[in-house]
């Protein structure tokens, strides 16, 4: 039962051995090898030559154009080598969380519908998010080779082009790079969807267990309300709210632990999207769709998964939130003031514990809401401004 929940994590794990960031003790020294070619073959050396491209750059137009890619793969590159470094704590949150769920499947009748529903639904979210990102990429590719009319070729993604290895005179090499790009590219965005939404399954199932909780404290009530005077019932009662109690204390221990671990990688998602959103609105807005189909397409489908990438862990952070606030809502309105002195002793506890807030946070003040979501977007928009004045300025000048 307790492994049906914890399925999407698996599938993050399974990711994680095809991309070569699995890292549990004990791991063979092959797949070390194999996970350390391939990011370099595929996420390194990929981002050495956009770099190298970096300077050659001689318009604000291919500067924001390169900018976006570049600081995609330094992100991923970045939670790649953390979650690397991490793995074996990651393993045991993982335990921690299965330890809970067995604990708190023990002591509760018809556990887990709650967690079940969120699972569902977040595995959708999970397959159509996902599938989106080698779509979008082999349709960006499709474009680009069907763009390749003459010389000088240009590839969907901007990199630099040795003499030794001429794509833009060559047509055959020109192939050759485009094929490696949509390779790294769909490697690279794999990984990211991977370690981006092993927090919001962490989130999802944290929810899940605050829902679990909040309805087993409307049954207590209903037990309360209709039982009281009888003392036999009081003390299955009391012993009941103590269960309660230690499991919101679990509860609250695994979100704190899942909040440590990835709140670098959520953090780092946050800076790199908020200004990827920023760069490829700027390039969206210097192009039509007649003029220069290929990339219009390729940055609005490519502008889609940023945002996506910040506001699903907001989303799920949120409802974090929302489900500790039920559960607070529900110790309020209960009759716990019916019950015996020892009873209202233990009930004082839990509202105790249930009056702090329960919210994620990631980096130092961010917190992952859906409101610090909206604060994001607005400051994409006024970076986006200020290059739109750059632009501007820089016409004026010329003029």
């Amino acid at each position: 039962m307790v492994d049906e929940y914890l399925r999407n994590i698996d599938s993050c794990f399974n990711i994680f051995k095809i991309v070569g960031i699995y890292r549990p003790s004990g791991v063979h020294i092959g797949h070390k090898v194999y996970g350390f070619f391939s990011r370099l073959i595929l996420i390194d050396i990929f981002l050495v030559l956009q770099t190298i491209y970096f300077f050659q750059v001689k318009n604000i137009i291919d500067f924001a154009d390169l900018l976006s890619m570049q600081l995609t793969y330094v992100g991923i590159a970045a939670k790649s080598y953390y979650v690397i470094f991490n793995f074996g704590t990651i393993v045991e949150v993982v335990s921690g969380l299965r330890e809970l769920l067995i604990f708190a499947s023990e002591y509760q009748i018809n556990f887990g519908d709650f967690i079940k529903k969120r699972m569902k639904n977040i595995r959708k979210v999970f397959v159509i998010y996902w599938s989106t990102c080698p779509t979008s990429i082999t349709l960006a590719f499709i474009m680009a080779m069907k763009d390749a009319q003459s010389a000088p070729f240009m590839t969907q993604y901007k990199i630099y082009s040795p003499p030794f290895f001429n794509f833009e005179e060559s047509y055959f090499y020109f192939v050759i790079t485009e094929i490696y790009a949509n390779i790294s590219a769909q490697f690279a965005s794999t990984s990211a969807v991977a370690m981006d939404f092993l927090a919001v399954f962490f989130f999802s199932i944290g929810a899940g267990l605050l829902e679990e909780l909040a309805a087993r404290i409307e049954f207590i009530e209903t037990e309360i309300s209709e039982e009281v005077k009888v003392k036999i019932h009081e003390g299955i009662t009391i012993d009941e709210l103590n269960k309660c109690i230690l499991i919101h204390t679990k509860i609250k221990k695994f979100l704190v632990a899942a909040q440590n671990l990835v709140s670098p990688i959520i953090f780092i998602q946050v800076v790199i999207s908020t200004a990827v959103i920023c760069t490829t609105c700027y390039t969206i807005s210097m192009f039509s769709p007649a003029d220069g189909a290929s990339v219009f397409f390729r940055q609005i489908t490519y502008m889609i998964p940023m945002g996506l990438q910040i506001f699903i862990p907001c989303y799920y952070g949120n409802e974090i939130m929302i489900a500790a606030e039920k559960f607070s809502m529900n110790i309020f309105h209960t009759k716990w003031y019916q019950g015996c002195k020892k009873f209202r002793t233990a009930f004082k506890t839990l509202l105790i514990h249930a009056s702090q807030p329960l919210i994620m946070i990631s980096g130092i003040l961010f917190q992952v809401t859906l409101e610090n979501f909206v604060t994001v977007s607005r400051l994409s928009y006024k970076f986006y401004a200020v290059m739109q004045n750059m632009n501007a300025k820089d016409g004026l000048m010329n003029n």
